[in-house]
């Protein structure tokens, strides 16, 4: 049995046939391929518009137990220069404890109680987060509380949708 390296000529013919298959473009992709990417793109410009992209402000979290006439849980916050302009009081907080995945137990819930008015010497911000449902999480699983337990927390400081913030760059541009 010849084998096909032996033969050029058939090797040329399955080469043109490979490449003519390669190289064929359905019709319906011809006639319809500038609808589909348009379709495709809006689609995707008016998922935009539902998707929430907040601003945030993160960093470390000390948890602690107040002084006897409150005796409730709070948290300590130290917020950086860079960020502290962002927070006001009442804003939602969310604090993932060290120690407790948040896939298992969950997050537990704040909000921005107190701001003060004089920086560190570190040019930070002391914020108090109040607790309003203590050391229990989302998931309604209680947290065990011993002194200053670490967490991380993130203050939700602005709620906006993902095609407005794309929208942005285009309104914000400097005229020439």
């Amino acid at each position: 049995m010849p084998s096909d390296i032996d033969n050029p000529d058939r090797n040329a013919l399955i080469s043109h046939e490979v490449q003519e298959l390669i190289s064929y473009r359905p019709r319906w992709f011809i006639r319809n391929g500038n609808a589909i990417f348009f379709f495709v793109l809006l689609l995707a410009l008016g998922l935009t518009w539902f998707i929430d992209y907040p601003d945030a402000v993160k960093g470390p979290l000390k948890l602690l137990y107040g002084p006897p006439p409150q005796s409730q849980y709070y948290g300590q916050m130290l917020v950086p220069r860079a960020g502290f302009e962002k927070v006001r009081p009442g804003q939602r907080v969310r604090i993932e404890v060290d120690g407790y995945p948040v896939k298992e137990w969950g997050y537990l819930s704040g909000a921005v109680n107190h701001i003060s008015n004089v920086p560190t010497d570190k040019d930070s911000l002391l914020i108090s987060i109040y607790l309003p449902d203590g050391l229990n999480t989302n998931y309604n699983k209680g947290i065990f509380f011993h002194d200053n337990l670490d967490a991380r927390a993130e203050i939700k400081t602005d709620s906006r949708r993902l095609f407005d913030r794309l929208l942005d760059g285009v309104r914000n541009r400097p005229k020439p």
